[in-house]
């Protein structure tokens, strides 16, 4: 048992493939953080997958000499990370053996197929489950006013542009659900190739998708590409043409007065980065003031009216709507960036210039929260006589 044996099992089946004094390297994660024991190749995994994705040999941390019992004539540890030169597919080998009896052995190796940008999808929406029946819009559905995605197409003409939408809507229509979620058709503008016409669709089902991609097609004019009527924008259908807006983009952060119970809970349940901003303030939050935002804020299934009705007046306290406010501002401000919003110029009203200053970076998003977290204490500590 051991490293050793491992390592002269590896030899015993490389070892005759090899030749012309060529080495097979080896890394660790164990010498990193020691033995995963019964997780034993989930972090092995991740450092091999980083490591073909970023086209470099990973370091050994904190090797500082050989196990004897390792064929330095066939095997080298490395111990410098350096590129990985393409010499054919690149390809790694994890081997892990844990305490409990995790044993296994994967090979990975590199994609070298096409790109498929169609798959790039904005504000990291979270993954839709593949489905066995059609999937249709359900009103009774937590959050059901978020359910759909927007879809944007481009053409060098109003009549590219029909054309691909149509073609693109037919091909989600006839593969769904079982190939691809409509979120993996999800994307902004700016990921689509330069084109002079475009339309971004908001759709909640791939048959909500080409119902809209033919109101477009029967009923578009020439002016609908400058001047998008009303009832297209009322359905979700917006109509562009590159180049005729240069203004430039403000944001206006709000301040104290805007909270709510659930505030941004909805945001946080559809796309990961909402999440992940909130999952932040918890942390920083819970070691200032012992409290952790979302279990504050955010109601739990099955509260009643009195339980509400205490969310509501805690958030109304000015030590909780502070911090609240702050990580709900910047919240939407990575949102708005993930989806390519890149405001111009940031103002914030009262408590909003602290969001407005983060977003411009004079704060990081940490030391902004600690600020208001302070100054709402300050504040609530105020006696007025």
């Amino acid at each position: 048992m051991g490293d050793a044996a491992e390592v002269q099992v590896l030899g015993e089946v490389f070892g005759p493939h090899m030749g012309n004094g060529k080495k097979l390297g080896l890394t660790s994660v164990k010498s990193q953080i020691g033995h995963s024991k019964a997780a034993a190749g989930a972090v092995s995994i991740a450092k091999t997958a980083l490591a073909i994705y970023n086209k470099t040999l990973p370091t050994s941390i904190n090797y500082v000499k050989p196990n004897p019992g390792i064929d330095l004539n066939l095997f080298k540890v490395i111990d410098k990370a350096a590129p990985w030169n393409k010499d054919g597919i690149r390809r790694a080998n994890v081997s892990s053996f844990g305490f409990g009896g995790t044993n296994f052995h994967v090979t990975m190796e590199e994609y070298t197929g096409p790109n498929h940008q169609r798959y790039a999808k904005a504000g990291a929406a979270a993954e839709a489950p593949s489905a066995s029946v059609e999937i249709v819009e359900n009103p009774r559905a937590p959050f059901a006013n978020l359910q759909g995605e927007a879809v944007t197409f481009t053409g060098s003409t109003p009549a590219d542009v029909i054309k691909n939408a149509q073609g693109e809507a037919a091909a989600v229509f006839s593969k769904w659900p079982e190939a691809y979620p409509l979120a993996t058709y999800s994307q902004p503008s700016m990921l689509k190739p330069k084109a002079a016409f475009g339309v971004s669709i908001v759709a909640k089902s791939p048959k909500d998708l080409q119902e809209k991609v033919e109101l477009l097609a029967k009923t578009g004019k020439p002016e609908t590409w400058t001047e998008p009527p009303l009832n297209f924008k009322l359905k979700g259908v917006y109509t562009f043409k590159t180049g005729t807006n240069q203004a430039k983009v403000g944001l206006l952060f709000p301040g104290q007065g805007s909270q709510y119970v659930d505030m941004m809970r909805d945001l946080a349940a559809k796309y990961q980065v909402v999440q992940e901003t909130f999952n932040e303030a918890d942390g920083i939050l819970e070691k200032m003031i012992g409290i952790r935002l979302t279990e504050a804020i955010w109601s739990k299934p099955g509260e009643g009216k009195e339980e509400l009705a205490k969310r509501e007046a805690a958030i109304k306290q000015t030590q909780l709507t502070q911090p609240s406010m702050m990580t709900a501002d910047i919240a939407m401000y990575r949102l708005f960036r993930e989806f390519g919003i890149k405001p111009d110029m940031a103002i914030g009203h009262s408590l909003g210039e602290y969001a407005a200053a983060t977003a411009a970076g004079i704060f990081t998003f940490e030391n902004g929260l600690k600020a208001v977290t302070s100054r709402a204490k300050e504040m609530a500590n105020v006696q007025v006589a």
